[in-house]
């Protein structure tokens, strides 16, 4: 059989009975017609299934060549660089999720809660001391910009556990680590707006280190944060001098 041909046997009408010949039969008139045999099933071969296997691996070639745009270098170049891409993006992902909260840290665990992380990500640390009233300004704000900004690891330690001998004086301190070292370093409150502080303070100056620390909303420019910074620090110094002039109301109060 050649390649690719199929037979089918159709009924041939010439030995088939139709209704006439039959009433004839009953009635003994004519001889009973034989019932046409079935039609044998449809049947498809192919003598040659290399030679098909064959013209497909052609044709595969041939969209394959060299003078076509595909290269197999080229895509595995891409596929390398998709799959890093991807991996980055769900690594990204799962540190988000993993923060969002004030972690807190020893000298024990410092270098795997800060120092590793800060390879791969911003990291904020906040060096603390206990019954230290700015101290727990600072705590409070950390609470906040952990919670608004997950992707950043904010972390916390006693001030002397993280460093010790560390002066009393300079708590709050907070240090932002990247790739394994302090990249800024923040002491007290005043780079924050001294007493009068808000956790957007904070963030604004955590900023100037880099924008990553404290990423802002999809829609707003670098020009909307220069005028938040400019509207904070005037906020700053309108309520310093507010609590000045309460302050000398109080005093006068007293001296009367």
């Amino acid at each position: 059989m050649d390649s690719g041909s199929f037979t089918h046997a159709a009924p041939s009408h010439v030995d088939t009975s139709t209704e006439w010949d039959d009433a004839q039969a009953r009635l003994g008139n004519v001889k009973p017609k034989p019932k046409p045999a079935k039609p044998e099933k449809f049947t498809a071969s192919f003598d040659d299934a290399g030679a098909l296997a064959s013209r497909r691996n052609d044709a595969v070639d041939a969209s394959t060549s060299d003078g076509d745009d595909f290269d197999d270098d080229d895509d595995d170049a891409y596929v390398r660089e998709y799959r890093a891409r991807r991996m980055k993006e769900l690594t990204a992902e799962a540190t988000a999720k993993a923060h969002g909260e004030v972690r807190e840290a020893t000298r024990a665990t410092f270098v795997a809660e800060v120092t590793r992380p800060s390879a791969d990500a911003y990291v904020v640390v906040l060096m603390t001391r206990a019954g230290c009233r700015d101290c727990e300004k600072m705590e409070r704000a950390f609470e906040i910009l952990a919670a608004k900004f997950p992707r950043t690891k904010f972390v916390k330690i006693a001030h002397r556990e993280c460093v010790p001998n560390y002066p009393d004086r300079l708590a709050p301190t907070v240090l932002v680590y990247r790739d394994e070292d302090v990249a800024r370093t923040y002491a007290t409150l005043a780079p924050f707006g001294g007493e009068h502080m808000t956790p957007e303070g904070v963030e604004l100056a955590l900023r100037e280190t880099s924008a990553d620390v404290c990423p802002s909303a999809s829609d707003e420019s670098e020009a909307d944060v220069a005028r938040r910074r400019a509207a904070y620090v005037a906020g700053v110094l309108e309520r310093a001098v507010d609590a000045a002039r309460r302050e000398a109301s109080a005093d006068a109060v007293d001296d009367d």
